[in-house]
């Protein structure tokens, strides 16, 4: 028989183990959108000092290639650094825990006694980690993935756009 007044574990609780893989989900995202934004960065770089440094030697399938590979990296960049800065507002009858403007609705007294009546109480306690795990899955999880796989494929649809105009250009200039 279990004591109703009795703390949760998180060994025993299977809602921890979900807000657990919802976080390391979120970590897996934050690896992703590191490994896209430094692939992007180091593009970017090379094909923009390569148009700068020989710009009027290239031919006009070269200059479109180098152009689209630019503005895929770029684009590329920009949508990670949406990822890393989820928007995050905090909306009447969500968790109040989650935003990052807790602090400044609770004192640190007032924080602890409320994270105190909800750990009491195991109806309280399995509430929170079920609005938790909603929360995150739903502002931060799933658009960030969405935002990674737009990311992922402008990325690779610029690489391939670029290889096929450069491919173009170099059968042009052995042809023609």
């Amino acid at each position: 028989m279990r004591n109703k007044n009795k703390i949760i574990e998180i060994e025993e609780n299977p809602l921890a183990t979900l807000l657990g893989t919802h976080v390391s989900l979120h970590e897996r995202i934050y690896s992703s959108t590191e490994i896209l934004l430094v692939v992007s960065s180091i593009i970017f770089s090379i094909t923009a000092g390569m148009l700068l440094d020989k710009f009027s030697a290239l031919t006009t399938l070269m200059k479109l290639a180098t152009m689209v590979l630019i503005t895929s990296s770029a684009l590329t960049l920009i949508i990670c650094l949406f990822i890393l800065r989820p928007q995050l507002k905090y909306k009447k009858g969500g968790t109040e825990f989650y935003y990052m403007d807790i602090f400044s609705r609770f004192t640190k007294k007032e924080y602890c006694e409320e994270l105190y009546s909800i750990l009491k109480s195991d109806e309280k306690t399995i509430k929170f980690f079920v609005d938790e795990l909603y929360e995150i899955g739903q502002k931060v999880l799933y658009p960030s993935y969405e935002k990674i796989k737009i990311a992922t494929e402008v990325l690779i649809g610029g690489i391939i756009i670029s290889a096929a105009l450069f491919l173009l250009s170099v059968v042009q200039i052995y042809l023609f």
